[in-house]
């Protein structure tokens, strides 16, 4: 017969049924399929079997008991003593338990007055199975509280550590390599608003376990508003004002073209054509006149060097918060004096250069202009070198001389702007136009 029937006959579960197979109380036939699933079939004897096993489990033997008297009758008197002396005790205990309840007078008692007469007789007796008993909701609530403390650890150790980090990176980075001429974060708003993710997250521990102010009710809440904020805060920072102060600059002339290797001048042949190889006459003064004079001529050049990115930041699009990315400025400017002869031989040269770019007719627009005893050749692109205001894409290159003083002037501007957003706001251009022309 299969187990369906056996389960009928002797009144035991499925469970219990095969629970006695596994602890070889009883060995019943079977056979196996290709997904490893048993079929049992049981005789008579094993029917009575289990019907012995299920009588001495009822009164009390243990699956071990069972399994040593089955296997070794002899061991049934000790077997059975054992288990005597155990229902003597609980009888004992329980008779204990009802004695004492018996003395109680007919009377309210409070808890302490009720625990302090019954304390001696449930000294021995244990605690009901419900008690100890690990229930599926105590486990789910365990489980949900491990999980929240994790994440809650690694939360605000990110919120505490990222932060300072990012700030560390972007200074070592400065200052190892990626730029040539770091500048440090100079502005106290921008590493207040780094930090201030670290800084809120630190408060919220201080209010929580040093001065224990909240409640575990309104923990979670609190931890996870913090949450939140700190990482809008973290992408408003990041996505912005940090890269914002992204900026490799100079004015030291003996740093002339010596540029970072993402400035967009960094290979541009109309730049290399255009800006000298030997800045202010630096061989000819050596030949002529000595190294003091070509160090007081040095110290009457000028010479500036900036590339900048513009951080990015969010705006609001079809009802959404998009990231946008910033713009990158690059501009390199020099001016020096020339001897006479030099002087007339660059002229000649640079108008040279920018009458072949004109003839090319490329997306680059030409022109020469006058301005304050300047003549400045210009080669542009986006609009005009000139105009105070832009929010376009550009780039320029710049040639101006004055034959009063034989000075000549380089500059190059490169404004690439990643967001083509036509009500950004328009900002200033390059510190040039500040420059007396």
């Amino acid at each position: 017969m299969k187990i369906k029937e056996v389960c009928e006959r002797t009144g035991l579960t499925d469970r219990a049924v095969r629970h006695y197979i596994e602890e070889k109380l009883i060995a019943p036939e079977y056979s196996e399929n290709y997904l490893g699933r048993k079929t049992f079939y049981f005789t008579e004897a094993d029917v009575r079997t289990l019907l012995d096993i299920a009588v001495l489990r009822r009164i009390g033997f243990s699956v071990p008991d069972i399994r040593a008297i089955e296997n070794d009758p002899n061991s049934s008197t000790a077997r059975i003593d054992a288990l005597r002396k155990q229902k003597q005790n609980m009888i004992s205990t329980e008779q204990a338990c009802l004695d004492a309840l018996n003395t109680l007078e007919n009377r309210s008692y409070s808890l302490e007055d009720l625990a302090s007469t019954l304390r001696q007789s449930a000294a021995k007796k244990p605690l009901p199975n419900e008690d100890s008993r690990v229930t599926a909701k105590t486990v789910l609530k365990r489980i949900g509280l491990i999980l929240w403390n994790t994440v809650r650890f690694i939360l605000t150790a990110f919120f505490l550590l990222v932060p300072f980090s990012w700030l560390l990176h972007n200074m070592y980075s400065r200052w190892n390599g990626q730029y040539l001429y770091p500048h440090l974060i100079d502005s106290h708003y921008v590493v207040f608003m780094t930090l201030l993710p670290s800084l809120l997250i630190l408060l919220v521990l201080i209010i929580d376990h040093v001065f224990a102010l909240l409640k575990s009710k309104f923990k979670v809440i609190v931890y996870i508003v913090a949450f939140v904020v700190c990482t809008k805060l973290m992408l408003f920072s990041f996505g912005g004002y940090v890269f914002a102060e992204t900026e490799s600059l100079t004015t030291d002339i003996t740093d002339y073209r010596n540029l970072d290797r993402d400035c967009a001048a960094e290979g541009d042949p109309f730049y290399e054509a255009l800006f000298p190889a030997d800045p202010y006459d630096y061989e000819y003064l050596q030949e002529t006149e000595g190294n003091g004079a070509q160090e007081a001529r040095a110290s009457d050049s000028a010479y500036r060097y900036r590339w900048y990115i513009r951080g990015g930041g969010h705006v609001r699009r079809w009802g959404k918060q998009v990231f946008y990315y910033g713009d990158a400025i690059n501009s390199v400017y020099a001016e020096w004096e020339l001897s006479p002869d030099r002087f007339d031989a660059e002229v000649s040269r640079v108008t040279a250069l920018f009458a072949a770019d004109t003839a090319s007719e490329g997306e680059y627009r030409t022109e020469t202009v006058e301005k304050n005893g300047w003549v400045i050749m210009l080669r542009y692109r986006g609009d005009g070198p000139f105009a105070e205001e832009t929010n376009l894409t550009y780039r320029y290159y710049v040639f101006a001389c004055r034959a009063e003083d034989r000075r000549v002037r380089y500059l190059f501007c490169d404004c690439t702007n990643y967001d083509t957003r036509q009500d950004e706001e328009p900002y200033e251009q390059s510190f040039y136009l500040e420059l007396d022309w």
